[in-house]
């Protein structure tokens, strides 16, 4: 049953026996509901009990609710349960102790070591914002999030100079030449130990250019031969020989990744 009611100092129209004692007052101007006595001078309506508390409409979500008035408050049952108001603009969830989200600002982001959306804080996860409510997807696009949520998995968060949302960095790296210092690597062998080296050398006969041995080919008519003949060191002295070094690495990536604790990053969209 639908009961429509006006009070005025001059008449009421809801019955009394409805609401139990009813006092209206001339002078406040407002309606006292439960006990005798004047209401409160700063109440319109003074609801009095001290056994029984006042029962808001409930509302399964509270954006459901068509063209709202700034100030509407109902209590919403699905969800993120509990008592919301409509700002003017959108609706806010009335602080608690209990509620991290009442004291949040659309935007706002954090850690926490819960596994899936809580209380209009959605994990940062890389699903598609059409996934999200109808209110949340308007507030993710107006934060930048066209059509994926970011995906923190494996990122840490840092204050960037550039654009907001950009991702990039890796856990891993690659050390190229031109990281190593300018350093020139040699070896050496062992020093003791006399040892030869023989080597081949062309030489033209004795009956050429007077006898004497040389190496390259002179400019003569006469008839000649050229010969191999084998030249051998001597093995009386140590010295030393220049060797390559391989480093012999094999190109593996070099983790970059620090030791970490396993957290989820969340945004707050709100219901």
């Amino acid at each position: 049953m639908l009961i429509s009611a006006r009070f005025s100092s001059r008449h009421l129209l809801l019955p009394a026996l409805l609401l139990g004692t009813l006092v209206t007052h001339a002078q406040t101007g407002g309606v006292r509901i439960g006990e005798a006595g004047t209401p409160d001078a700063s109440a319109v309506l003074d609801i009095v009990s001290s056994t029984k508390g006042v029962l808001l409409p409930r509302v399964a979500d509270v954006t459901v609710i068509a063209n709202p008035a700034a100030g509407l408050m109902a209590y919403q049952t699905g969800g993120t349960p509990g008592f919301y108001y409509y700002s003017g603009s959108q609706w806010q969830q009335v602080a608690t102790t209990t509620t991290a989200a009442a004291t949040a600002t659309y935007g706002d982001v954090k850690q926490g070591l819960q596994t899936a959306d809580h209380a209009g804080w959605v994990k940062l996860d890389g699903r598609l914002t059409s996934t999200l409510t109808a209110t949340q997807q308007s507030r993710a696009q107006a934060l930048g999030m066209t059509t994926n949520l970011p995906d923190a998995t494996g990122k840490v968060l840092k204050q960037t100079s550039g654009n907001l949302l950009a991702t990039g960095g890796t856990n891993a790296t690659f050390i190229s030449q031109g990281n190593l210092p300018n350093v020139l690597l040699r070896g050496n062998t062992s020093y003791d130990g006399n040892h030869t080296h023989t080597t081949t050398d062309n030489v033209m006969p004795n009956d050429v250019n007077n006898g004497r041995y040389r190496n390259n080919v002179v400019n003569t008519s006469t008839a000649f031969s050229v010969n191999s003949n084998v030249v051998t060191s001597s093995a009386g002295g140590s010295h030393s020989h220049t060797v390559n070094v391989a480093l012999g690495g094999s190109g593996t990536a070099l983790p970059v990744e620090d030791a970490y604790l396993g957290v989820n990053q969340f945004v707050y969209l709100g219901q």
